[in-house]
């Protein structure tokens, strides 16, 4: 006996092909008519898509003006209305403690990087050689005898050592 796999979809195709109750929601009771219509799923729904939408607005606009630069200029802004209600409420909350306390902190960060600049320096003054800076300072005099003069043309260097020396270590 075998069993057809075509019976089985025709069944379930007629099974779908049958009208559906359509399930209704709820009217609104007629004690709280007078509280406006009941609000159903779909409105929800647009009200809440809605909703999102705008608080992903303000965040996405929050966001770019605490990241906004204040130095930065744009002729559009000569269109703009003077000062903002953010800005004067972000300037007022600064005392003049607490910007006296920030530029003591600044004066004291550029004399840190002034000390390590002029280590840097030091440093690499202290690694110069065989530049004109390093030339300037070589103080090193060299002498020659008449008599080594004659035995050969041989001089001795400020050590004492001649060149002669260096010969007889060859033989």
């Amino acid at each position: 006996v075998t069993v057809s796999t075509t019976t089985t979809e025709t069944m379930s195709s007629l099974r779908n092909a049958a009208p559906r109750k359509t399930h209704k929601e709820r009217a609104q009771p007629a004690a709280r008519a007078h509280l406006g219509l009941l609000e159903k799923k779909a409105d929800y729904k647009v009200r809440a898509e809605d909703f999102h939408k705008r608080r992903a607005k303000l965040r996405t606009l929050a966001k770019k003006a605490a990241d906004k630069n204040p130095d930065e200029f744009a002729f559009s802004m000569t269109r703009s209305s003077p000062g903002s209600a953010r800005v004067a409420r972000a300037e007022a909350r600064t005392s003049h403690a607490a910007i006296a306390k920030m530029k003591a902190q600044d004066l004291k960060y550029v004399g840190l990087r002034k000390v390590a600049d002029d280590r840097r320096v030091d440093k690499l003054r202290a690694q110069l050689h065989d530049t004109a800076t390093a030339t300037a300072h070589n103080d090193k005099t060299y002498f020659v005898h008449d008599d080594d003069d004659e035995a050969g043309g041989r001089g001795r260097d400020a050590a004492g050592s001649s060149d002669a020396d260096d010969d007889d270590d060859d033989d």
